[in-house]
């Protein structure tokens, strides 16, 4: 009787080892969730350099060279990603257009659960196309201007 009580605890004792395992395989354990934490940073940065640039871009007129921290459109800005060091990207493709990119670690994680409600969002190269809103009056110089890239 002993040794059926303890072959049955061996054996729930398997499979709890077993089920937990592949719970961590299926979730993707606790790597992938601080790459997915990580990930939810550099959305956050990517989002306060957005709204940044288009603070900028009303009060002057214009789309900005960089973000930058006025008067009227204040911080927080985080311009490096803080795990890696490396820059976000700024890049102007077209008068009224512009692209915010980063590197991130799952980006098919990120594209299922931000996608910043944006459908062409780039999520292999890591990029938010923005445009801006038809209420942005730009300047003149700006409307004339070629697509630049920053």
């Amino acid at each position: 009787m002993t040794d059926t009580r303890n072959i049955s605890a061996g054996l729930i004792a398997a499979l709890a080892a077993v089920l937990v395992i592949a719970g961590l395989i299926l979730s993707g354990g606790p790597g992938q969730a601080r790459q997915e934490y990580r990930d939810r940073i550099r959305v956050q940065n990517l989002t306060q350099l957005s709204e940044n640039i288009l603070c900028l871009a009303q009060d002057e007129g214009a789309l900005p060279d960089a973000p930058s921290v006025t008067v009227n459109c204040p911080g927080p800005l985080t311009p490096r990603d803080p795990f890696t060091d490396a820059p976000y990207r700024y890049e102007i493709t077209g008068d009224r257009n512009f692209r915010l990119c980063a590197t991130f670690e799952r980006p098919d994680i990120v594209a299922r659960q931000h996608a910043f409600g944006v459908p062409d969002f780039d999520s292999e190269a890591g990029c938010l196309p923005m445009r801006l809103h038809d209420e942005v009056t730009l300047g003149r110089d700006m409307l004339d201007a070629p697509a630049r890239t920053r």
